[in-house]
């Protein structure tokens, strides 16, 4: 008996210190829990609220959201274990950061469990790339690129580029490159994460002398989330080199050339051609059909992003294209500049900035602070860059929704947080619906009357509406339309709770959405 008794005390002891050490957890904002004899690091991440969330470890590279008190609209926390260095803070053997140019492979395995609690979140892992071998200061002019797996209300930062292997693809700049990589309804995922990397350099967002810094994984959490679990995670980097890979890609602008000359009919060091890009001769690629591509250890730019940018094609199967109005102020390589003072780590959408009103413009129009330059804002174009008036100038949908700073136009010159659109007038009348006065909606060309919705609504694809509704539901939601505004006020592809909807007018939200993509989207919540 007492050797029994002992053995059962024994026993408890140990279940005891089991318990203790499998059960670790963390309700520090910013606290770490390092695991799997420091190979990894769980991270508590409360990086966008003051909201109270705990994480607790499994005891090996697993974890679950043991608290989460967070009710937003934008992201508060991303719970998740990483390998590598997380801005400055390294994990043991992780042989990171290292050159994209030297990884040959980089293998992960990602699995959570199949429950989806309340809430609004996502399932998502990624990595970080930056031009600079340290990390401390983060990752400014670098790049985050991220797979989601699963989401619940919460949806990628900017527009759609294009689709890779399965996966939509969106890009926003949030001080670095934003890249996202969708595939929906997945409790796990594995391979090779040097395939994403590869697409994001391939379009221009990345480039193979920066450094892989890590790889993290876990959720990104706006509102609910308690009980969200990782189930395991690992991952390791191979040497080897950067390498190509076999996909299916495409971007927003579709043309398909097929060759495998060496040769080529008239230059371009691939003997695919030359792209006259801005000012330079490029290469243009022979096999990257989209964006940026590295062929034959050089970089190309594809016929479709050449031709689309408006740019001199010579040489090659494209013979030579030459367009007679001047270049969009487009950057190189990537394509769109990262601003001076980015925001902290954003999804669903990046932080944006709605500028005061007052100043000029050469247009008449207002002006674009784009990334540090001054451009006229477009009278006419709703989206993109445009050419009016024997000049070059920007959307004004555009502007903002780089958060960059528009001056001058309709506003006048007094200062404001919101632009209101003059398409809310005190004097407009609708046929075929409510009548106007204060709360009329004046739309543009082919919209002249509107239509009652309510919450739970949704609209995809192209045209032009103006709809009125007494709810929106607890949230709005858009992406890739060209200008969606409430009652005047732009909310063009913002994710907006019911609490910071403008006022209503006569108890009534007037929509107007404006979209030239098919896969443009609006939603009104239930």
């Amino acid at each position: 008996m007492k050797h029994k008794v002992t053995w059962l005390f024994t026993v408890v002891g140990m279940i005891l210190l089991c318990s203790l050490v499998s059960a670790q957890e963390t309700c520090e904002k910013y606290g770490i829990i390092s695991v799997a004899g420091g190979e990894y690091s769980l991270a508590n991440n409360v990086w966008g609220a003051d909201t109270r969330q705990c994480i607790r470890s499994n005891g090996s590279t697993g974890f679950t959201v043991s608290v989460s008190e967070h009710n937003q609209g934008s992201v508060a926390a991303y719970p998740s274990i990483w390998k590598g260095c997380h801005w400055g803070d390294c994990t043991s053997g992780s042989g990171l950061p290292r050159r994209v140019s030297e990884i040959g492979s980089a293998s992960y395995n990602f699995s959570v469990s199949s429950t989806r609690p309340e809430g609004d979140y996502n399932v998502a892992a990624e990595c970080w790339l930056s031009p600079n071998e340290d990390s401390s200061d983060g990752y400014n002019n670098g790049a985050e690129i991220m797979i989601v797996l699963d989401y619940r209300n919460m949806y990628p930062a900017g527009s759609q580029v294009g689709t890779f292997n399965g996966h939509a693809v969106y890009y926003a700049s949030v001080g670095w490159n934003f890249v996202t990589y969708v595939l929906t309804g997945r409790n796990s995922a594995s391979g090779n994460f040097m395939d994403f990397i590869n697409d994001a350099i391939s379009r221009g967002y990345a480039e193979r002398s920066w450094y892989l810094h890590d790889m993290e994984a876990g959720f990104e959490i706006m509102r609910g989330g308690q009980g969200l679990t990782c189930n395991s995670f690992s991952f390791s980097v191979g040497g080897g080199g950067g390498g190509g890979i076999t996909t299916t890609s495409t971007g927003t602008t579709s043309s398909t050339r097929t060759t495998t000359s060496t040769g080529g009919s008239g230059g371009g060091t691939l003997g695919c051609g030359t792209c006259n890009w801005y000012g330079t001769d490029t290469p243009i690629c022979c096999n990257t059909t989209s964006g940026w591509g590295w062929e034959n250890n050089t970089s190309c730019v594809s016929l479709s992003t050449c031709e689309g940018a408006g740019q001199t094609v010579t040489g090659g199967s494209g013979g030579g294209t030459t367009v007679t109005n001047p270049p969009t102020p487009v950057p190189t390589n990537p394509p769109t500049p990262a601003p001076t003072n980015p925001p902290a780590q954003s999804t669903n959408p990046p932080a944006q900035t709605n500028p005061p009103s007052g100043g000029g413009g050469t247009l008449g129009c207002g002006t674009c602070n784009w990334y540090g330059r001054d451009y006229p804002v477009c009278c006419n174009t709703t989206s993109g860059w445009g050419w009016e008036n024997n000049m070059s100038c920007i959307s004004e949908s555009t502007c903002r929704n780089a958060g960059q700073t528009v001056t001058g136009g309709t506003g006048g010159g007094s200062a404001s947080t919101t632009t209101t659109s003059n398409r809310i007038s005190s004097t407009t009348t609708s046929t075929g619906g409510s009548t106007g006065g204060a709360s009329g909606c004046t739309c543009d060309a082919g919209c002249d009357s509107r239509t009652s919705i309510s919450a739970g609504f949704t609209k995809n694809g192209a045209g032009e509406f103006c709809w009125e509704a007494s709810s929106l539901g607890r949230f709005i939601n858009s992406w890739n339309v060209d200008v969606l505004e409430i009652n005047g006020v732009d909310v063009t592809n913002k994710y907006t709770n019911a609490s910071s909807l403008p006022a209503q007018i006569n108890g009534q939200y007037y929509i107007y959405y404006k979209a030239s993509l098919s896969w443009a989207h609006f939603e009104a919540s239930n």
